[in-house]
């Protein structure tokens, strides 16, 4: 009976079975309705790179980073979907002989891929070489006012690089580059280093056997001292020191406080004037005469001294009675001097001196000042001449 009435308008049931499944479609259809969209710019992920480096080989990849997708699927469901909740990867194991791998895109269930682009990522391999390089220190700034910092300590000053060959080898140099700017005593930094190119531009892509390098920078105070000259003997007989003439009085010089702050001044005290008989230059190293742990702050590095000297010489001069004047004659006397004989008188000092001696310069005279009428001996008087002897 039961059986009766559920077989009873089969074909009614079964139609109207039909009917209501196709609304619930066509109700389903203009509520959610299948939809298609482009996304753009999803970051392809590079999976198991090291099925490639570890052959030592260089990857580059040449088209892929990305990809745009077009899918279609019920728009509740597709109008999430952006480039950032959407996987797109390459397997680098399935490499194929022409450098290419497919792109895969994970989607939710129910959203239909219908296109990419690109399909692959394209890649270029390259061998990886290494090479040693020093690394060279790049400073900035300046230290403190009165300080001074000098070549600095890297550690380790070599370093190992590792990249594809064609990095490598536009590779002109690994620099350590450290501020000093201020800085007023020894200063340790640990610096990341980075290697250039020959035209001055960051190369990356570069694998370093180390990360960072210690540089220690050495930092010295500065000083600037007067120089003096004492001769350290006398000059020979008949000869004299006139004097030196140095080609800088001052000096600048560098390090630490406990050592050049009791410095006041450096004297040249080791030239022997014993067997010099004319002017001479004589050059000094400046360095020789700074004590242990003093350094020149400076570029020269050596001082000349011209010593001044010269001979000792003697002249003779002889005037006649008429060239000896008469000087404090009373205007009604008349004075004669009786002698006939020549008066001679030598002169001795330094040669530049003596060859400017004249008669008209002595200017020889008597005085008859207070004298009564008749006959005198009188002293004849000379002028005085700087820097010159009457023997």
């Amino acid at each position: 009976m039961t059986i009766k009435k559920l077989t009873n308008n089969l074909g009614w049931k079964i139609l109207s079975f039909a009917l209501a499944c196709l609304l619930w479609l066509t109700v389903v259809n203009i509520e959610d309705p299948q939809v298609t969209t482009t996304i753009r710019g999803i970051t392809v992920e590079k999976q198991n790179e090291s099925a490639i480096t570890s052959q030592k080989q260089a990857i580059q990849y040449v088209a892929g980073d990305t990809v745009d997708i077009k899918v279609k699927g019920r728009r509740s469901i597709v109008s999430k979907l952006s480039s950032s909740n959407i996987k797109a990867y390459v397997d680098m194991r399935n490499l194929s002989i022409t450098d290419a791998v497919d792109i895969q895109i994970d989607l939710p269930n129910d959203v239909e891929l219908i296109s990419k682009s690109p399909s692959s990522v394209s890649v270029s391999r390259e061998k990886i070489i290494t090479k040693q390089i020093e690394v060279q220190y790049q400073k900035s700034g300046e230290a403190a006012t009165g300080f001074v910092d000098l070549n600095p300590t890297i550690t380790p000053n070599v370093i190992e690089l590792e990249a594809a060959e064609s990095v490598i080898y536009k590779i002109e140099k690994v620099v350590a580059a450290v501020d000093v700017d201020g800085i007023s005593e020894d200063f340790t930094i640990s610096v990341t280093p980075q290697a250039y190119d020959y035209s001055g531009s960051l190369v990356t892509g570069v694998s370093m056997s180390v990360q960072q390098v210690q540089v220690k920078v050495p930092v010295e105070k500065t000083k600037i001292l007067p120089i003096t000259f004492t001769p350290a003997d006398a000059v020979p007989t008949n000869y004299e020191y006139l004097g030196a003439t140095l080609s800088q009085t001052s000096i600048a010089i560098r390090g630490k406080a406990e050592l050049i702050d009791p410095l006041q001044e450096l004297t040249i005290d080791s030239i022997s004037l014993a067997g010099m008989t004319e002017k001479q230059t004589v050059t000094v190293n400046l360095a020789k005469l700074l004590p242990d742990g003093v350094s020149l702050n400076q570029d020269s590095s050596t001082l000349d001294v011209e010593i001044d000297i010269e001979p000792i010489v003697t002249q003779e001069l002889s005037f006649t009675p008429s060239e000896i004047g008469i000087q404090n004659l009373p205007a009604n006397k008349e004075a004669l001097l009786l002698s006939e004989n020549a008066v001679k008188v030598k002169y001795r000092g330094i040669e530049s001196k003596i060859t400017t001696l004249t008669k008209e310069s002595l200017q020889p005279h008597i005085s008859v000042e207070g004298l009564n009428n008749g006959v005198h001996a009188v002293t004849i008087q000379w002028k005085e001449l700087d820097g010159l002897e009457r023997v």
